[in-house]
């Protein structure tokens, strides 16, 4: 059976630099998409369109900002962490009551095949870029790795990335999903794979055609 997906997607980075007091710190807002592929082993990704509707930074950026699709089972769990998160569960506003406190559990995400408005928004707020630190040579303990979308990659299945600088386009050929552990949802999200330390603010819409080549197996 054929799916059509449409999800949006959003992405900003705010950055206080180490000339200012406090100490650096970052605030990073970022969407996430989820779909049921209901534990499928073989699928594949055809006809996507990537559509970057805004982007805009004040400096170069060392690393793109790219959004990554994945395999997991529960991807809300790393988002269990020591930091405290605002929620915008597709309202447009973080409102106090949906913040997530710190060391507490992140909600299950509900899934959507289609997404005509708003994602679902997490942000991570006025994070000190270092743990401890008294100058540029004398820090410690980055927490951007802890503390930021890029999380999200570690310890689940890469399916693919896709670039996001501001231009739509088409994503040649098809995709394959290979799923041998039955994994029960992908996950959309863009991240960047460091600290920009700078301003960044992007948004768009990814869509595209998911099959379970099971069906077309048995089709045949």
């Amino acid at each position: 059976m054929e799916r059509r997906i449409s999800h949006p997607f959003s992405f900003t980075q705010d950055y206080r630099a180490s000339s200012e007091l406090p100490p650096p710190i970052y605030t990073e807002t970022f969407s996430i998409g989820k779909i049921d592929i209901e534990k499928e082993k073989k699928l594949v990704i055809r006809n996507a369109l990537v559509q970057s509707y805004f982007f805009r930074s004040t400096q170069a950026l060392s690393n793109p900002v790219t959004l990554a699709i994945v395999l997991a089972d529960n991807l809300e769990e790393v988002l269990n962490d020591g930091f405290t998160k605002l929620v915008d569960y597709g309202s447009g506003i973080f409102a106090p009551e949906n913040n997530i406190p710190a060391n507490s559990p992140f909600p299950e995400l509900s899934v959507a095949d289609k997404i005509s408005r708003m994602p679902t928004i997490v942000c991570y707020e006025d994070i000190l870029e270092y743990e401890d630190y008294i100058d540029e040579e004398n820090f410690s303990n980055p927490q951007y790795d802890f503390a930021s979308a890029s999380k999200l990659l570690i310890g689940n299945t890469l399916v693919d990335t896709f670039l996001l600088n501001g231009t739509p386009y088409p994503v040649p050929g098809d995709i394959p999903i290979k799923n041998p552990n039955g994994k029960s949802f992908l996950y959309f999200f863009p991240y960047t794979a460091k600290c920009q330390r700078t301003r960044v603010a992007m948004s768009g819409r990814i869509n595209f055609s998911i099959v379970s080549l099971s069906d077309e197996d048995e089709e045949e």
